[in-house]
């Protein structure tokens, strides 16, 4: 067809021809639709050829990167499950095939379900920009002490690719908050007591956390 005097061939898209349609826009500007469906993720090249009537041909082409696939994140730390008394920085990493452009993260309390948006606890969920050193393979968020004790929270992370796919799925990972000690007491044998034979030690432990006790220790001197 042709365009401004000009004859236009068409686009080739890795050397093969493709079917187009375009539409005429202001300035003797032309928009060129091209579905490239079937072609894979990675760099390819377009290319368009075209001759005007006194035999002059003109042609150009550029390198484009193609990319269907969803990124992915993990979560290093915290680690899912545990319990922790020190921790001010969420860090983990990141995949995608060709590039990733950002990461968020959201942190959320479990016991109120507010969500931390860098300065306060608010009702809506807030993602918050995560940063990296060496292009995303490791990223971190520097939290600080925003932490309420006894308290579980959840992490979830996304990562964004450069062609704008997000993570389907966000990563968690839970933890609790504890920088209470848990109580221990011997019960028997009792304090300074007289003893003909001693079999067996005894007591109690107890920690205000559910489930946060890991375990019990004693020494005998």
């Amino acid at each position: 067809f042709t365009i401004g005097g000009w004859l236009f061939e068409g686009l080739y898209f890795d050397g093969n021809f493709m079917g187009v349609d375009y539409s005429p826009e202001a300035g003797n500007v032309y928009k060129i639709y091209l579905n490239p469906s079937g072609y894979g993720d990675g760099q390819h090249t377009i290319a368009t050829y075209s001759y005007d009537n006194a035999g002059w041909a003109g042609s150009h082409s550029i390198n484009v990167i193609v990319d269907t696939t969803s990124p992915n994140s993990t979560i290093t730390e915290p680690q899912n499950g545990n319990y922790y008394k020190n921790i001010s920085t969420i860090n983990g990493t990141g995949t995608d095939n060709i590039g990733i452009a950002s990461v968020n993260i959201t942190i959320k309390r479990q016991n109120d379900n507010k969500y931390w948006d860098s300065n306060n606890w608010v009702t809506n969920e807030v993602w918050l920009n995560a940063s990296s050193p060496n292009g995303w393979a490791y990223w971190y968020y520097n939290c600080g002490n925003i932490w309420n004790n006894e308290v579980e929270y959840l992490i979830s992370s996304k990562v964004t690719d450069k062609a704008e796919n997000i993570q389907v799925l966000p990563t968690t990972s839970s933890f609790t908050y504890d920088t209470n000690p848990p109580v221990s007491q011997i019960t028997y044998p009792s304090n300074e007591g007289y003893y003909t034979k001693l079999t067996s030690i005894s007591g109690t432990a107890v920690d205000n956390v559910v489930n946060g006790l890991a375990n019990v220790r004693f020494s005998i001197a």
